[in-house]
């Protein structure tokens, strides 16, 4: 019996929580490959979280500070308003 294959060009689904990571990278202009390093965790654990391949708890926690810091200085940029 062969292996299973998937079709050409499909592609794994993103789980909720990639969902998250992605729309908050288009948002702030920021790479995975980026947050993956400034988080300090390898981007390839990133993507299997992204993906749904593996847990992530452990990505979950290295990259929820990041988050919050990149989200508090955007607050932050807000307040500011354009002419500051």
């Amino acid at each position: 019996m062969e292996k299973y294959k998937p079709e050409p060009g499909y592609r794994e689904p993103y789980t909720e929580y990639g969902m998250e990571i992605v729309m908050f990278c288009a948002k702030h202009c920021l790479t995975k490959k980026a947050l993956a390093a400034e988080a300090g965790i390898p981007y390839d654990s990133l993507l299997a979280t992204i993906k749904g391949r593996r847990s992530g708890h452990n990505v979950k926690a290295a990259v929820a500070p990041v988050m919050a810091r990149y989200e508090a200085a955007a607050k932050k940029q807000r307040w500011k308003g354009r002419g500051a």
